[in-house]
This record gives structure tokens, C-alpha cells and sequence, in this order.
């Protein structure tokens, strides 16, 4: 979508009069049921319905609230092809696990994505903020709900990421647990139409995503604390939430108990550093390096002996454990290690045989382990999200995910005679080779290990 050139003296004094407004009016103003911020190059102060600024609006208490992340496709604009529903998969997965990083005690509640087909031009939304007050109305034709209604059950925080919204975002809540949250997607996944923007980069898609949530969870913003996202969108990685916005969140109806919290985190944008609370980087050895991914930087193996690895007794699991990776394999043919706890003892491993995706767990017994198996079809050269599960404390059972599970044939399961706890290792975890065969040729990103059972929607939308 092009852009008018109009008058851009004029426009520009316009915007910074409204910017310096409006951000002023945002950094002032104190917390209250609705907060509100809008990040283009206006930087708008939109508004709630009025009805929920009363209390009669309020007077109907939800039990629950969910984060529904809704894929708006704007009448005329392109539906987005496999690879970039990928992207945005991946992208609300590291959304996801920036909010379980940061809050101590809870979780926020997550439904799997919807896709909405715009009754406007991509266009028509970005003028006059109509995104803002008519994409409230089209969710609630097409999904039966509005991010403004009050219901006594379940109310829903609507996230809409759209298509050929470009710089747009902006976000609000109520105090009962509903709002909505709207940026653009293409400084997620089109790039090359974002390139000359200050905020085209993955990066900054990932902190505006953030921000806007957090507004719509109930935090104000822009209040000059630089540690903290709400003060600002960029290197999201290396902001937090204040203590006092931790309870906020905390206390938004969109929360639930806090589930099982990684022991490693690995996604080779910063090198090869673990991104989780474990502390368990790894090195990358005989030419590991990074490469272009499916969002910013992945992990990239040669096949021939490329390795990272952990120090040595790191990751240690007992009778639970959960490994989720991203990987673009260059064949499936023979053996490849994504990555293991594997030689000398062996504990648990996800790789590739022979055109299958495999996962495997080792008991005590024998000189390595007495091993159990499960596997899965894998294909070259695409990017699969395939995820590996043990359970050997409720109904001893390996199970192995592959991208969509509600995809036929995306998912596999059996039951193991042997349960309990798994064979214990002080080997390093190794990624990407076994750690001197078995070698992985292609790009492995966002590896996530757990000493835990993780459901899957914990870990796929």
C-alpha cells in the first residue's frame, strides 16, 4: 500500500503538535480504569466506549478472561501464505513467553488464533483511527463476541494484528477484564515494505506488541522508567515490567495460576545466550553460527560438526520433560541430533532418522539406557514447529507434535510400559550435533526444554 504525499511540511508540525499532546496527556495523566496509547506517527489518544467508563458498565463482573489473538486480513489486502502464518505463530509465541518471563506468579490466558476478513481496505482503517472503532463490530459478526462486551462468564481481551495496518497501534482495557489491543503486522513478516521506517524491524514489531498488550492488561505507559517496556517499544529483550506493573498484570482477569517456567531458553538472536531464568548459555563450537531465521537470527549447522553445547550436568530432568523447537532442515535423510542430553548417559533426545522427526527418552539400565522412541514425518527445506513429550508421572506416555496439531496426522502418542523417572546425565546439552556425530545441517531456532509436562496449548496457537 502507497502512501499519499500530501503537504509533509504542514503534516509534519500537525503530528508533532498532536504528538507532544497527546504523549503529554499520556505521561501525566494518572492510572485509571481505561489506559490508552496509540503509537504512529500521531500518537492518538483514543478512548474506551463511554459506556464502560460508568459504573453501570462495570456492574457485571466476569469470572475469566482470555487474550484472543485475531489475524485481521483487510478487503483486498493478500492472506498471508504458510510462511508467514508461521512467523506469526512464532512471533505471539515470544510475546507469550516475554509475559511468563516477567510475571512471578501468573500466566496470562491465551486462545488460539482467529482470522477475520476485513470489510474495509487496509486503507480505509489507518484514516480517521476507523480500525479502532469499527473493528469492535466486525469481531463481534464474525466471532459472536465484542473486546467491549460485559459478560458474567468470560470476557476477552481481542489482540488484532492486521495486514497493511503499518505503523498503527494502539491499545485499551476496562477494569473487567475486556479491551483490545490492534498493531500492524508487516514489520513482523513484509519487511521489505517497512525497510525506511524507524520502526520496521522484527525487533521493535515484538516490543510494540508488548507495549500495546500490557495498555490493554491495565498499565499506563511512557512515565520515563527506561527499564521498563511501557516507557518504551525498542529492545524488548532487555526491558521488564516495575513491580508495581507486575501486579497490575497479575491482577487482570486474563491471568491464570503461573504453569512450568523453562529450564533453557535458546533463540540465537543474542548469540547463543539462554533467554529463560536457567542460566544455561551455550557455546558454539567448530564453526556454529547464526543466520537469517524465520524472525530475526536462528541457529545455523553445517551437517559436518558444527555443535553448541551447554556446560557439563545442566538441564537435569526426572520424571517429566517437555522440548519444543522451530527447525528448516536442509535433508531429512539419516541421523540428525536438533538437540540431546545423549551420550554417556543418555537421558532424552529430539532429532531426525531417516525422514522422521524423533523423539526419545532413556531409563536407567543397560551401559547407556534402555531407550523408548516416538516419531513423526518431517520435511526438507520448510520451517516445522515439533514439540516432544514425556510423562512418566501420570500415564507414562511419549507423545511427539509436529506444526498445527489440529493438521491430520500432526500428532503421535503411545503408551510406555516403563515410566518414572528418566535416566540421569551429566553430560552438557548438545544442539546440532551428538556431539561429534549425528550432525544437523540447517537452521534450528527457539528451542525451549522443560522439567515438566506442558500441555500444547501452552506452546502452539
Amino acid at each position: 500500500m502507497k502512501k499519499v504525499k500530501l503537504n509533509v511540511l504542514a503534516l509534519s508540525v500537525i503530528a508533532f503538535l498532536v504528538m507532544i499532546t497527546a504523549c503529554k496527556q499520556d505521561t501525566l495523566t494518572a492510572p485509571s480504569e481505561t489506559q490508552m496509547h496509540q503509537n504512529r506517527l500521531k500518537c492518538n489518544h483514543l478512548k474506551a466506549p463511554e459506556s464502560l467508563q460508568t459504573e453501570e458498565g462495570l456492574s457485571l463482573r466476569a469470572n475469566q478472561a482470555f487474550v484472543a489473538p485475531i489475524i485481521l486480513i483487510p478487503n483486498g489486502s493478500s492472506n498471508l501464505t504458510d510462511y508467514q502464518r508461521q512467523q506469526v505463530e512464532l512471533g505471539l509465541e515470544n510475546v507469550r513467553d516475554w509475559y511468563q518471563r516477567e510475571l512471578p506468579n501468573k500466566d496470562i490466558r491465551w486462545e488460539k488464533i482467529r482470522y477475520l476478513q476485513g470489510n474495509q481496505t487496509g486503507a480505509h482503517y489507518v484514516v480517521n483511527n476507523n480500525v479502532w472503532s469499527e473493528i469492535p463490530g466486525e469481531i463481534q459478526a464474525a466471532f459472536g463476541w465484542n473486546p467491549w462486551q460485559n459478560n458474567s462468564g468470560t470476557n476477552r481481551i481481542a489482540l488484532v494484528l492486521g495486514r497493511d495496518l503499518l505503523g498503527w497501534a494502539g491499545a485499551n482495557t476496562s477494569a473487567n477484564g475486556n479491551g483490545l489491543a490492534i498493531a500492524g503486522l508487516e514489520s513482523l513478516i513484509d519487511l521489505p515494505q517497512v525497510s525506511n521506517e524507524w520502526w520496521g524491524t522484527q525487533e521493535y514489531w515484538h516490543g510494540t506488541v508488548i507495549h500495546e498488550l500490557g495498555h490493554a492488561l491495565g498499565l499506563p505507559g511512557h512515565h520515563g522508567i527506561a527499564s521498563s517496556i511501557m516507557d518504551a517499544h525498542g529492545n524488548y529483550k532487555n526491558k521488564h515490567l516495575t513491580n508495581k506493573e507486575k501486579t497490575i498484570v497479575e491482577g487482570n482477569l486474563a491471568t491464570t495460576t503461573k504453569g512450568p517456567v523453562p529450564i533453557a531458553h535458546w533463540d540465537f538472536d543474542e548469540d547463543f545466550k539462554d533467554q529463560g531464568n536457567g542460566n544455561n548459555d551455550l557455546t558454539a563450537k567448530k564453526g556454529a553460527t547464526q543466520a537469517t531465521g524465520l524472525i530475526e537470527l536462528a541457529g545455523s549447522f553445517d551437517g559436518v560438526n558444527d555443535v553448541a553445547e551447554t556446560a557439563s550436568n545442566r538441564c537435569n530432568v526426572s520424571n517429566k520433560v517437555t522440548i519444543s523447537a522451530w527447525v528448516k532442515p536442509s535433508s531429512t535423510s539419516g541421523s540428525q541430533t536438533i538437540v540431546n542430553k545423549w551420550y554417556a548417559k543418555d537421558s532424552y533426545s529430539l532429532g531426525i532418522k531417516n525422514g522422521q522427526f524423533v523423539f526419545s527418552v532413556a531409563f536407567p539400565g543397560g551401559t547407556w539406557g534402555t531407550a523408548k522412541s516416538i516419531s513423526i514425518p518431517a520435511k526438507a527445506n520448510e520451517w516445522q514447529h515439533v514439540i516432544g513429550v514425556y510423562d512418566g508421572e501420570d500415564d507414562n506416555t511419549l507423545t511427539i507434535y509436529l506444526d498445527n496439531i489440529t493438521k491430520p496426522g500432526s500428532q503421535s502418542r503411545q503408551k510406555i510400559v516403563q515410566g518414572g523417572n528418566l535416566q540421569s546425565s551429566t553430560r552438557p546439552v548438545a544442539v546440532g550435533s551428538h556431539p561429534s556425530w549425528n550432525s544437523f545441517k540447517g537452521l534450528i531456532d527457539k528451542i525451549t526444554i522443560y522439567n515438566d509436562e506442558v500441555s500444547i496449548s501452552q506452546l502452539s496457537f
